[in-house]
């Protein structure tokens, strides 16, 4: 057992932070906790001195992740750490990208159609010369 003092001095600074980070996200995947891998690997933290542990998220879907295991990454970055005042925060700073890639748009048959007919010509004669539809 760490006396009080001892634990006051020690010291939250992101090169702890970050590698008790990669700690837990490997143990996600480890846990085989696939969702919850991916999402924390998209994060990013910050530390902000004393105490505060920030998960910087790309989305608002990863923040809601980061929220819902807020008590428990208290809890393991106390572990980790040996550090017992500990806060976790979070922050969206959204990230075009990552969100264009979780937006992706159904397109309906024709408008599959319609790609494909500019992507190849051929195919809109095709389709004319047969006398053919689109079927719904």
């Amino acid at each position: 057992m760490e006396s009080a003092a001892a634990q006051e001095q020690k010291e939250l600074t992101h090169e702890i932070a970050t590698q008790a980070f990669d700690q837990f996200k490997q143990k996600l995947r480890t846990e085989n906790q696939s969702i919850y891998h991916a999402q924390f690997s998209i994060m990013q933290i910050e530390v902000i001195p004393p105490d505060e542990i920030k998960f910087v998220c790309p989305t608002d879907l990863t923040a809601t992740y980061a929220k819902e295991q807020r008590n428990f990454l208290i809890e393991y970055f106390r572990e980790k750490t040996g550090i017992n005042m500990i806060r976790i925060t979070t922050e969206v700073r959204e990230d075009k990208d990552i969100e264009a890639e979780q937006n992706v748009k159904v397109l309906s048959k024709q408008e599959i159609y319609e790609e494909m007919a500019k992507k190849n010509p051929y195919l809109a004669r095709l389709k004319e010369g047969l006398n053919l539809g689109i079927d719904y």
